[in-house]
């Protein structure tokens, strides 16, 4: 040693280099834990998006109409799976354009081998429909329906026969409300075709209200005012009507 050298330390010589490693390994462990975080991140994003196109894949089979072979040719069936592609279509926001491709991927075996046959001569999904319709649909549907709402006659109380005459009306779209009014009247029971007379009733609506209402039910306002006529020539004389919390009551 010189004698102008300092000495040093040997605390500090002891000291120095375990300091540096303790901060070398703490910032090692930082960048492990770093990592070891992305990878859990990373982990969580892939579990996210194969939960997520799981989840869309169930909704959307569980939304998608069975598909369609011919074999099953009840009117009920047939109109069933137009009905419910149309439901998936409007939900998977497909648009007019692409639904003939679309409902063509869902026919299977006879149903499909019709379907590649006219390929090119459909130009819109209307179109598609009536001839869907014409190919599997009984040709006689809409006779039959019509023969057995003009049929169905009231055998038990209003409110039944109502309820038949309304399921099978909702099979013809196409059928006037003039039509069904004329329809739904002539199979009531002589006694409430007397009333509809005596109280003109000239609509569907007025014509259910006055007599197939389920008891208890609200009449229209038009029916209301007919009965209220109807009893006053009736009685000869004017009958008030006082305002309670149930409606309109007579005097």
């Amino acid at each position: 040693m010189t004698r102008n050298s300092t000495p040093t330390s040997p605390v500090a010589s002891a000291a120095g280099p375990t300091i540096l490693q303790t901060k070398a390994d703490y910032q090692m462990a930082i960048r492990q834990l770093e990592a070891r975080l992305a990878e859990v991140m990373a982990q969580r994003d892939h579990l996210l998006q194969a939960t997520f196109a799981a989840t869309t894949a169930a909704e959307d089979s569980a939304r998608k109409p069975s598909e369609f072979n011919g074999a099953n040719r009840t009117p009920h069936h047939v109109r069933n799976f137009l009905a419910q592609f149309e439901q998936y279509a409007d939900y998977a926001r497909i648009n007019s354009s692409a639904r003939v491709a679309a409902v063509g991927a869902l026919l299977a075996d006879e149903a499909a081998a019709w379907f590649q046959s006219l390929a090119g001569s459909m130009s819109n999904f209307t179109e598609f429909r009536c001839l869907f319709f014409c190919r599997w649909g009984d040709p006689l549907e809409e006779e039959n329906v019509r023969r057995r709402l003009a049929s169905i006659q009231q055998t038990g109380s209003a409110h039944l026969y109502t309820e038949e005459f309304s399921r099978i009306a909702l099979l013809l779209p196409d059928l006037t409300e003039s039509d069904k009014f004329f329809a739904y009247k002539l199979g009531l029971s002589d006694g409430l075709q007397r009333n509809l007379r005596v109280m003109s009733v000239a609509s569907l609506e007025d014509a259910i209200s006055t007599s197939g209402s389920p008891p208890g039910a609200m009449v229209t306002l038009a029916v209301f005012k007919k009965m209220l006529a109807m009893g006053e020539r009736l009685t000869g004389k004017r009958l008030l009507v006082r305002r309670t919390d149930r409606g309109g009551e007579y005097m």
